[in-house]
């Protein structure tokens, strides 16, 4: 008979798949996408199975008895899908099994996920799907249809929900009238290629045409309706009736030439059929000829290529030849100064202003013109060159002189670091334009710094704050500069040593005047500056006796020793011989609290030791059991250890009880 105990495990087992299986059928993983949701046939209780195959069918199959286009696709091969289906056992880069339908289109992610995504296309080995190359699929996409969105064609590209029988991609054909109206409403009767490409509409060319007109040069490019516009006896139309007789250069264009240019040989003589445009390179004028036009070509344009001052073949002939006037300089060299000088003080005789006729440099602008645009040259800046103050931001922009920044700063860097900015206005409230050491006046230190120059500090010399440099700045300056302000210790060392600081003092002129630092206009608090009050005798003790005076000033000037410590021991003597330290260290002040007199004792010997004194020991002078003690160190008094027994300090008897003489 089994083990009861397999039983038990065998019908848990059961019990456990039983469970699971039921809950299974009852749970979703998650909402279904838009497209699927809105299909009644995919609601109820047995909804999974419609699209997951139920027990005895696949996914795959369950999803092709919707999609019946895809299930075509992928028996004849064709398509996206189809390609799919051919390359699983190629060696193409996107190996996908076609038929596993949920590797590229999950569901169950709710209403606003989009079935169709960018991870699809990409699991199709497809990177980006704005690329994607439709000759795969055996649509053969040109010109002008590259640079379409998918939108454009695919109308239901962008749909979360497509709904039943729309398509998103599949169902377009590459008849042109599948997309394009027919302007000609049939009246040519032939297949849209015949006259166009996929560049463009109006890229047109027809080999009948050579007959009447060979489409070279300028008319190769031309558009068809140019020439043969609607209603016209050349009409496209009407051509395919009758052909009418060849036209003439002048049927089609006007001359724009003066009579004396144009010769009876017609406009053929200059402008060759195969020219892309009437203005061609082989076209050459004499000097003479050139003259007529009102321009001569003299100095310093005699030696100047035609397409030097005529370029762009494209333009019109207007705009390529305007019939320019000898001094219109910036018609043929623009204006490099990016029409800084339209409208201003200089505008009358145009670039003759600051230019001569035959050259551009050197300029003619004087000192004279500099001050009536606003701006005297005075001092160093007669010398400077114009560059130096008229930037030019970048190399294709104009050179800036308009608007240009009178400020100092604007050229010059600023040796003070912006320590005067906002304060004294302008560089030239102290200096002069001739140097920059140069000042106009004294300079008010505490106006400008906020720091009084008074006492001691009118006597010194800048230098002595303002430690020169051996070599200039970047801005020049050798003057030495103080970056941090930090009070008195931005130039005095500080004799105490920050002892002062750590009692939250700001400054020595806390204590000190500037006259001197033995100067104490007020009184020195000793407890609040040190923590440390002068009390009782303390108040009465000369400085001396804590800070003993020194022969010479130290390195700082400071003439007394800073004070030894603040414990007693520090200053006095310990009588005891250090019977009272405890952990390395002696407080007297357990016991002498007075700072009058160290004989003022607050000892409580009941309290304070371990021999409470009991009426027979209370009245005992100290001296009787305190005894004078000698060591190496000298003599003391010795306060423990003592004994506590009543032999340490009474000689014993030997028989007490015995009674002296006979009984």
């Amino acid at each position: 008979m089994a083990n009861p105990k397999t039983w038990i495990a065998l019908l848990t087992a059961i019990a456990l798949v039983w469970a699971s299986l039921g809950d299974f059928g009852r749970n979703s993983p998650g909402p279904l996408s838009a497209s699927h949701s809105g299909v009644p046939a995919l609601q109820g209780s047995d909804s999974c199975a419609k699209c997951h195959g139920g027990w005895f069918g696949s996914m795959a199959e369950a999803c092709l008895k919707c999609h019946t286009d895809i299930e075509a696709h992928l028996k004849e091969g064709r398509g996206l899908h189809g390609l799919l289906a051919k390359d699983k056992n190629s060696d193409s880069d996107h190996k996908v099994d076609a038929m596993n339908c949920a590797k590229c289109h999950t569901d169950h992610h709710g209403a606003e996920f989009s079935m169709v995504n960018r991870q699809s296309f990409t699991l199709a080995g497809i990177a980006d799907v704005n690329a994607f190359d439709h000759e795969m699929i055996g649509y053969e996409m040109k010109g002008g249809h590259k640079d379409l969105a998918c939108g454009r064609c695919h109308h239901h590209v962008d749909l979360d929900a497509l709904g039943q029988g729309n398509k998103r991609f599949l169902g377009l054909s590459q008849n042109c009238g599948t997309c394009h109206d027919d302007p000609h409403k049939g009246g040519f009767g032939k297949t849209c290629t015949d006259c166009h490409n996929q560049k463009s509409f109006s890229d047109v060319y027809h080999v009948e045409h050579d007959k009447f007109l060979p489409l070279l040069g300028g008319h190769a490019s031309l558009d068809c309706s140019t020439c043969h516009k609607a209603g016209t006896e050349h009409a496209l139309k009407g051509l395919r009736e009758s052909h009418k007789k060849k036209r003439t250069c002048l049927d089609c264009h006007e001359s724009p030439h003066r009579p004396e240019f144009v010769k009876d040989t017609g406009c053929v003589d200059c402008h060759k059929p195969a020219h892309p445009k009437f203005a061609s390179a082989d076209e050459v004028l004499t000097p003479d000829q050139h003259g007529r036009t009102g321009f001569s070509l003299a100095r310093p344009h005699e030696d100047v290529k035609c397409a030097d001052c005529h370029k762009g073949s494209y333009l019109p002939f207007k705009q390529r030849y305007p019939g320019r006037t000898q001094d219109d300089c910036k018609s043929c060299h623009g204006d490099p100064h990016d029409k800084q000088f339209e409208g201003g003080l200089f505008t009358r005789r145009g670039c003759l202003t600051c230019h001569s006729r035959h050259e551009f440099k050197p300029h003619r602008f004087t000192n004279r013109m500099h001050t009536k645009a606003g701006f005297k040259l005075t001092g160093a800046h007669q010398k400077t060159d114009c560059h130096a103050c008229h930037k030019q931001p970048q190399k294709d922009k104009a050179r800036i002189f308009d608007q240009t920044p009178q400020s100092c700063q604007a050229c010059h860097k600023d040796a003070h670091r912006g320590a005067f900015q906002g304060k004294a206005g302008s560089c030239r409230v102290c200096h002069t334009t001739n140097n920059f050491k140069e000042h106009r006046r004294p300079f008010a230190h505490f106006k400008w710094t906020g720091f009084a120059l008074s006492g001691a500090h009118a006597q010194e010399e800048c230098a002595s704050c303002h430690k020169p440099r051996k070599r200039p700045d970047k801005t020049g300056r050798t003057f030495g500069r103080i970056t941090k302000y930090k009070g008195c210790v931005t130039c005095h060392t500080d004799p105490h040593r920050g002892a002062f600081a750590r009692q939250g003092f700001q400054d020595c002129a806390d204590c000190h005047a500037d006259v001197s630092f033995r100067v104490l206009p007020n009184d020195f608090d000793h407890g609040t500056a040190t923590g440390f009050t002068l009390d009782g005798a303390h108040g009465k003790v000369d400085c001396s006796k804590c800070h003993p005076r020194l022969d010479r000033p130290d390195e700082s000037g400071r003439t007394w020793k800073p004070a030894r410590g603040q414990k007693c021991v520090d200053c006095h003597d310990d009588p005891h011989s250090d019977q009272f330290r405890v952990n390395g260290v002696n407080d007297c002040q357990r016991c002498h609290k007075s700072t009058m007199s160290f004989s003022e004792l607050s000892f409580d010997h009941d309290k304070d030791t371990r021999f409470p004194l009991d009426k027979q020991h209370v009245s005992v002078a100290c001296a009787g059991c305190h005894k004078p003690a000698r060591t190496k160190q000298g003599q003391f008094v010795r306060y423990k250890p003592l004994g506590m027994k009543c032999v340490d300090c009474h000689k014993a008897q030997r028989d007490p009880l015995r009674r002296k003489g006979k009984r």
